[in-house]
């Protein structure tokens, strides 16, 4: 009887372990894909604003290092 125990105990923890590294993995990809969403909206608001200051599209992609079709997509 006690071999039955430590078998279910020991796939309990193991079950417990992967649980957790899931949890991790999920918890980081969580992150990066806040940041990626921070830096969309960081570049939507810059190019708003340079676009208020009427600067030309050209001149807007020179200072963000985005391609044209990359600033118009953010600003659609």
């Amino acid at each position: 009887m006690e071999c039955k125990e430590k078998y279910f105990d020991d796939k309990m923890n193991l079950t417990n372990k992967e649980i957790e590294e899931s949890l991790k993995k999920a918890m980081e990809e969580g992150k990066k894909q806040g940041i990626k969403i921070g830096r969309k909206q960081s570049q939507i608001k810059i190019i708003t604003n340079l676009l208020a200051m009427d600067m030309d599209l050209d001149i807007i992609y020179k200072i963000t290092g985005l391609s044209l079709e990359e600033i118009k997509e953010l600003i659609n």
